[in-house]
């Protein structure tokens, strides 16, 4: 089958060093090498490298025969923005694309926050406000079609219907869960273990500060911590981002506020010992984010807040379970403890995670998985049930 891939919310490129570029691509690899002719759609920018396993277009040359090109049509969310007014004229694309295809339309969604949403009542507005070179028209953009299949990171289907979905506006025809964090495990290769008396750090933290929704997680598990217990925090996030009032008399982490690509992520994380896996409150019990896996490939400790995986679903291994789960900074102390004065147990956590990880489904198994669903549904098929999560 012929396959178009766009993404909302930024352009698709193989230089940028992204998590977000990586799972594009891991799923353009999975459909071509089970043998489908993958393509994409994206603006062209400078120093673009293409994907290795799919056909660049550039949108800037997209005709009205390209809506009718394709099999199927798969759309990775994406926060559409007009910032300062201005067109964003690869996210319009995008929608235009959704509504034009005469193929089935598959929407990838990834983050709690990125369901497809109406954008007509904005963009109507701004085009004339801000004078845009092109002006939309209402059947271009806004999204009416009902036969749309959300390939869903969010198991927990009851809630994201009833929180999100069923306040955007848009109906979908089905809603399959898909486990694109473990594509991780799959597709990069454990970097070389630094020994841990060689790593300086006891706690580490890479990431964003997400606009305070983890702000109290992250107090409780990487603020005010004794002095020979060393924690750093890494990333888009900053000592001003957290309140005076919350944080007073405490012991801070180290920041180091600085962006960094994803492959060199896993070298900073290796400087410690540990990590402790939070989320946003919308994701305890619900989804399962990359960070786990990351740490996993990135050979650190990977404590897990409870509560965001309250039913344990991210390891089986039952020495993770007893071990790896933690409820308060206490239970990290204890551990990290432990760990110092036990070197082999170090070792025998790292191991036991990463075959805990690698052995649920080997990565055929997991090409398979995902393709299947997408020749499912385009064939007409019953999708097989995979059960992702022993208990």
């Amino acid at each position: 089958m012929k396959i178009n891939v766009m993404k909302i919310g930024a352009t698709i490129n193989a230089n940028n060093g992204s998590i977000l570029t990586d799972e594009i691509n891991v799923v353009t690899k999975m459909l071509a090498d089970q043998g489908h002719d993958v393509h994409y759609h994206t603006t062209r920018t400078r120093n673009m490298i293409p994907l290795p396993h799919a056909t660049f277009h550039d949108l800037a040359e997209v005709t009205d025969q390209s809506f009718s090109d394709y099999d199927a049509l798969i759309v990775f969310n994406g926060n559409a923005n007009f910032y300062g007014g201005q067109e964003a004229r690869g996210d319009l694309m995008a929608y235009k694309f959704i509504n034009k295809s005469k193929c089935p339309v598959f929407y990838f969604l990834t983050d709690w926050l990125l369901p497809l949403q109406q954008l007509w009542p904005n963009v109507e507005k701004k085009q004339v406000q801000y004078h845009w070179e092109r002006q939309y028209t209402r059947d271009e953009i806004e999204v009416v079609r009902e036969d749309i299949i959300m390939i869903s990171q969010i198991y927990n289907m009851e809630t994201l219907q009833a929180k999100y979905l069923d306040k955007r506006g848009i109906n979908y025809a089905d809603i399959i869960y898909f486990p694109l964090q473990d594509f991780i495990i799959h597709e990069y290769q454990p970097i070389a273990k630094v020994e841990q008396q060689d790593r300086w750090l006891d706690l580490i933290y890479g990431g964003t500060f997400r606009g305070g929704h983890r702000q109290d997680k992250m107090i409780e598990y990487y603020f005010d911590y004794p002095q020979d217990i060393n924690v750093q925090m890494f990333g888009n996030i900053k000592p001003d981002h957290f309140s005076k009032k919350k944080t007073a008399d405490m012991r801070f982490p180290d920041f180091i506020s600085k962006k960094v690509k994803h492959r060199e992520f896993f070298d900073r994380m290796q400087t410690s010992k540990a990590t402790v896996t939070i989320s946003d409150k919308l994701y305890e019990g619900s989804a399962i984010s990359n960070r786990t896996n990351e740490s996993i490939i990135g050979n650190v400790v990977s404590f897990i807040d409870r509560g965001y995986d309250p039913e344990m679903r991210i390891f089986s291994d039952d020495l993770l379970r007893k071990f790896n789960y933690v409820e308060k900074k206490s239970d990290v102390i204890a551990r990290l403890k432990y760990l110092k004065d036990n070197p082999n147990a170090f070792d025998e956590i790292i191991k036991r995670q990463y075959e805990d990880a690698t052995g649920k489904m080997s990565k055929e198994q997991y090409y398979k998985s995902f393709v299947n669903i997408v020749e499912s549904k385009l064939e007409n098929k019953q999708v097989e049930e995979i059960q992702w999560f022993q208990n």
